[in-house]
């Protein structure tokens, strides 16, 4: 939820949940969590293709609580694919699961993936808490895990720097993202104009990577 992928324990990192026993009751919970993995990695499309199948089993054990989360999951994976009105109908049916217990927590802990959505609702009842809490959660995690030096960049461009600290290139990281390659040029571009960084490729990478280890 940090989008720190690579404090991730490896069985979950790298898809291993197959070799792993698990008791039939815990496996939807665990599979659960196996969905905010693929979130953070940028898997969205592995999230959308599992949740029909979770949430049948969701259904079939009475886990009311899991398939909440997952469809919050599954609305945040459309919406970062693009598809806004399927990432809707997901958001409405978890929103109406959630309003009559008071549910907001599981909202707030995926706002960043979210907030387009909700910026489209009344911002009354369940959806202003749910705002609020993750407002305020962006702002202490940009505290404490975004660089000042970073600050003017955008949820998007701060997402593609933190990929290109992981030494992708342009073309890996439009695949992470579902984006082409030439989309990802030009956020570069805008990245490097933004934080006022000249000079020759290797250069201006290497500086934009010390900006992000900066964390004074």
């Amino acid at each position: 939820m940090l989008g720190k992928t690579d404090k991730i324990p490896e069985v979950f990192r790298a898809h291993r949940l197959s070799t792993v026993h698990t008791l039939a009751p815990g496996k939807p919970m665990i599979e659960m969590i196996e969905n905010q993995v693929g979130l953070a990695q940028g898997d969205y499309a592995r999230v959308v293709g599992r949740s029909e199948r979770l949430l049948a089993v969701c259904e079939g054990m009475h886990y009311a609580l899991v398939a909440l989360h997952i469809r919050i999951q599954t609305a945040a994976a459309y919406e970062m694919l693009g598809k806004h009105a399927e990432a809707q109908a997901q958001l409405d049916r978890a929103l109406t699961d959630a309003e009559q217990d008071g549910f907001v927590i599981p909202f707030a802990e995926n706002y960043r993936y979210l907030k387009p959505l909700l910026a489209e609702r009344l911002q009354t009842g369940t959806v202003a808490q749910i705002i609020e809490l993750g407002e305020a959660a962006e702002r202490r995690k940009a505290g404490f895990d975004r660089p000042e030096a970073l600050s003017a960049l955008t949820e998007r461009e701060y997402e593609i720097v933190r990929l290109m600290a992981q030494r992708l290139n342009n073309r890996e990281i439009a695949e992470k993202l579902y984006l082409s390659e030439g989309s990802i040029r030009q956020y570069v571009n805008q990245i490097y104009t933004k934080l006022q960084i000249a000079g020759e490729p290797r250069a201006k990478r290497k500086l934009l990577l010390d900006l992000l280890a900066d964390k004074n």
